[in-house]
């Protein structure tokens, strides 16, 4: 780059000349232009009072433009340039560098700001937020089509026209002109009350320079990047068009409010803070926010060197306001993602999108990626595992004593799909079980942990469904769990985990809420996959048996020498084989199924249609097929044919998953409701009856000691539920059930189920289902309600 030195005016050295139009014909200017510089101008003009150099993007000096500000309050600018022998008072020619070239060339995809004039773009250096650039054209508007715009494509550009008629007009020419070369821009619309001619160098008539920092900041959000044509060609685009819907150089990005609390995510921190009225009008408040004292300096700061602290906080909590009601539904943690069709790695401290860091605060998203501790300390993501290694790990996988040979590969494809479960529509859960010292330990170990390493989380026995969830947080990361047997009073944990488990499998918007401390409450949606081993398999419901896959490994029972012999030397070459997996496998393999994600999740669809049509139920087939298109995930990158998806599944005997019969909706409702364990009062204690047990009390088809029939239905009541031993309409059925249709307890005990939505009209199906047309009352609650039959419950 050229060095920038300070001009030499020497009047004794160069003539004075006829200042000449700013017109392109008259002399092309010779670049770069010696340095340093001196410059002609008109003895009756006298020194100029101001000189701007404009150079092209590696910094070499293109030419001069110098002002006189005269006696009268006009003013005259001239251009001057470098023929290749002297300086001239001449026009800058064709194909003009803009002002600040270098500093944009400098800054990919930084926002410039465009004003009209030299001055004014000096002047807006004070008002712009961090990290943006300012430019103008030279010549007036004239010379506005002799300049090459192209260096802005990528730059997201905010135009500041002067107050007058000119140049509005002026950067409304410049929108198309940008809109044609591919550069994405909006317009500032000016604040009333200016005064004619105003611009970012003039005083501002009222205000302060918050205000004017704010408006670029929110017309920046209208930039949208053009759409340009495909060149139809081939071949990768690594770096596709930054995308600006966003100021992605604002320090502190606004994300809304909720009940007095303001939440804002900053640069420096990468994380959201959530911040009271109180905290934001202080100076301590604002200085935990962002540690810099030039920022807030620079924007609220007076002549005094005071800084207007309430203002600032104000700012902030208004622009809060703008974004809306916070929803920390948005926050998204480690793991893979998928964000519309872009690939998102999240690995705590950074972003990896479509395989280019981003910085967390910087990504345009519906989302919110909050920076975290780091989720692998070894992230080298370079190398991604070959279809040789790939090979390796299936067939290590394929090298245990199976049952049925299919369970290796569908082990295979658990692993070669956890380390990106949370992009996937479909998570399917395994359970390896099999006699003591049948290897179920050695598959979390040697296995599924050689190849996740630290990206899954690995909890042991009597871990408890609140402890895995919180561990689990936001992330999307696959978890390993050993030893996952009941034990004495473990049933009803492990229960409890198998329901977290269901609720991971899809990606429906159903979120599980819990009770919080205090009154209130915690929803939280799990996106990942789980691999359990124990001998005793905790499966209860059909929901479950299409969500989870069982891997049963075979017991060694050789009876003689020689068997046992065999057997132990199987075992052996096994190990071996685990032992030759590359120790960075885990950073190899997440970094394949990355790349392959998109491909893994239209393979996953193409085993899935077909696995449906073959066995006759949806689900089934979105449980295989998922696992199915990750085993082939790990032998070729390709999309597969129906052709050849058919080939494969025909190798196989199907007949375990034909078994699995699809249940009607409306009798899984039931189940699930009849499942269901509430708590009663029984005067010296509490006792937990099913609300089946407590329909069938309330009926009077059981009878205890314990629970009375009033109580039972009275509980009942309170969950939105009532039992009817008396017809409730004409040609209904004796005895039944009436479900609320707007109950929120109710609704609270279905958010578990498949069913959360619409549930009423499923139970509408069954047999000698109806709908009461007047409003039944429920322990205080009014409302209407659907009649099932007490057969539905209790056969």
């Amino acid at each position: 780059m050229a060095s920038q030195k300070q001009p030499v005016f020497d009047i004794s050295a160069v003539p004075a000349v006829a200042p000449a139009e700013d017109r392109p014909e008259i002399a092309q200017p010779v670049v770069p232009a010696p340095e340093p510089y001196s410059i002609p101008y008109p003895r009756s003009l006298g020194k100029p009072g101001k000189l701007w150099e404009y150079r092209t993007a590696d910094g070499g000096l293109y030419g001069v433009v110098a002002r006189w500000d005269l006696a009268d309050g006009k003013k005259t600018i001239r251009p001057c340039i470098w023929n290749g022998q002297t300086w001239i008072m001449a026009g800058f020619g064709n194909d003009r560098p803009l002002y600040n070239l270098p500093a944009i060339a400098a800054h990919p995809g930084c926002p410039v700001l465009v004003v009209e004039g030299e001055k004014a773009a000096d002047a807006a250096k004070a008002f712009v937020p961090d990290g943006w650039q300012v430019t103008c054209w030279s010549g007036g508007v004239a010379g506005m089509t002799y300049h090459d715009w192209t260096p802005l494509i990528g730059h997201p550009v905010v135009m500041w026209p002067d107050n007058d008629s000119p140049g509005v007009k002026a950067m409304a020419d410049l929108e198309e002109t940008l809109m044609e070369v591919g550069v994405g821009s909006a317009i500032v619309a000016l604040p009333a009350g200016l005064p004619d001619k105003w611009d970012l160098a003039d005083p501002l008539p009222r205000g302060r320079p918050s205000s004017i920092t704010s408006l670029l900041s929110r017309t920046l959000q209208n930039v949208r990047v053009p759409e340009t044509p495909s060149d139809g060609g081939g071949g990768d685009d690594p770096l596709p068009p930054p995308e600006v819907g966003i100021d992605r150089y604002i320090e502190l990005r606004p994300l809304g409010y909720d009940k007095g609390t303001f939440f804002i995510l900053g640069r420096k921190s990468k994380q959201v803070h959530a911040m009271t009225a109180r905290a934001l009008l202080t100076e301590a408040g604002l200085m935990e926010l962002l540690p810099d004292r030039s920022h807030w300096d620079r924007r609220y700061g007076n002549d005094k060197g005071k800084i207007d602290w309430a203002s600032a906080g104000s700012e902030l909590m208004g622009q809060c306001y703008e974004a809306g009601v916070y929803d920390p539904d948005r926050l998204r943690g480690r793991g893979v993602w998928m964000d519309r069709k872009r690939v998102v790695l999240h690995l705590g401290e950074k972003l990896l999108v479509d395989g280019r860091d981003v910085d967390p605060v910087e990504i345009e998203s519906e989302y919110i990626y909050e920076c975290s501790q780091r989720l692998l300390r070894e992230a080298d993501l370079t190398t991604a595992a070959t279809d040789a290694e790939s090979k390796a790990l299936r067939a290590v996988c394929n090298q245990l004593r199976w049952e049925n040979p299919l369970y290796g590969d569908l082990l295979a494809g658990w692993v070669a799909t956890a380390p990106v479960c949370g992009g996937l529509k479909w998570r399917t859960h395994a359970w390896v079980t099999g006699p003591a010292g049948s290897g179920k330990s050695t598959v979390v170990n040697k296995v599924a942990q050689a190849a996740l390493g630290e990206a899954a989380i690995y909890p042991l026995g009597v871990s408890s469904e609140a402890g895995i969830r919180r561990e689990i947080g936001l992330d999307a990361r696959p978890v390993v769990f050993d030893e996952a047997e009941a034990g004495v009073g473990g049933e009803e944990r492990r229960q409890a985990i198998i329901q977290l488990m269901r609720q991971a499998a899809s990606d429906g918007a159903g979120r599980i809420i819990k009770a919080a401390a205090g009154s209130g409450s915690e929803s939280f949606a799990i996106r990942s996959s789980f691999l359990l081993a124990s001998i005793g398999v905790g499966i209860r419901e059909a929901a479950d048996e299409t969500r989870t896959v069982v891997l049963t490994l075979r017991a060694l029972d050789a009876e003689d020498d020689a068997g046992r012999a065999e057997q132990e030397q199987q075992w052996q070459n096994f190990l071996l084989a685990c032992d030759r997996l590359p120790a960075d496998l885990p950073q190899r393999l997440l970094a394949r199924q990355i790349k392959l994600l998109p491909v893994l999740r239209e393979n996953a669809e193409t085993f899935a249609r077909l696995i449906a049509a073959k066995l006759g139920n949806r689900r089934v087939g979105d449980q295989l097929g998922t696992l199915l298109a990750g085993t082939y995930s790990l032998a070729t990158s390709t999309k597969i044919s129906d052709e050849a998806a058919e080939r494969y599944l025909d190798q196989y005997d199907w007949s375990e998953w034909t078994q699995t019969k699809a249940i009607r909706e409306d009798t899984e409702i039931v189940r699930h409701l009849a499942a269901h364990k509430v708590r009663v009062d029984v005067g010296n204690g509490n006792v937990e009856r099913t609300i089946g047990e407590l329909i069938s009390i309330a009926l009077g088809y059981e009878a205890e000691n314990t629970v009375m029939a009033g109580a039972a239905n009275s509980i009942l009541k309170r969950n939105g539920i009532r039992a009817e031993n008396e017809p409730v309409a004409p040609d209904c059925p004796p005895r039944g059930v009436l479900i609320a249709i707007q109950h929120k307890t109710l609704d609270a005990i279905m958010r578990t189920s498949d069913y959360a939505q619409g549930y009423h009209r499923l139970l509408m199906r069954s047999e000698g289902a109806m709908l009461v047309q007047k409003p039944v009352r429920f322990a205080g609650v009014q409302s209407r309600a659907v009649f099932v039959p007490a057969k539905a419950f209790l056969g």
